[in-house]
């Protein structure tokens, strides 16, 4: 339940994020449109920049999301239960759910 939750904010975060994009580049979009841009290449853009946006935010959240966590366990943890023996780690679970929420989500 607390995944979804995470995922369905994550949805919200997207969705408000690609509104905010497109309102506030309307002027862009009627100057293409000006100089004879396609009506279908002002959203193909928008897609594109979108995902490839998507794409490096996901890498960069992955690298700072595995060495926060290794930080965790080898700083943090270590002091306080040093008994413990948990090693830090990254799932092909984790990395395939981090890819969907920020490309295609």
């Amino acid at each position: 339940m607390l995944e979804g939750a995470a995922l369905l904010l994550a949805g919200l975060i997207a969705f408000n994020s690609a509104a905010i994009n497109v309102d506030e580049r309307r002027r862009e979009h009627a100057t293409m449109f000006a100089f004879g841009l396609p009506v279908s290449a002002v959203p193909r853009t928008a897609v594109v920049e979108n995902a490839l946006l998507g794409i490096a935010a996901t890498l960069v959240g992955l690298l700072a999301g595995f060495l926060f966590v290794q930080w965790l366990v080898e700083v943090t943890l270590a002091r306080t239960s040093p008994d413990s023996g948990l090693e830090a780690g990254l799932s092909l679970e984790a990395i395939l759910i981090g890819t969907v929420v920020g490309v295609v989500e």
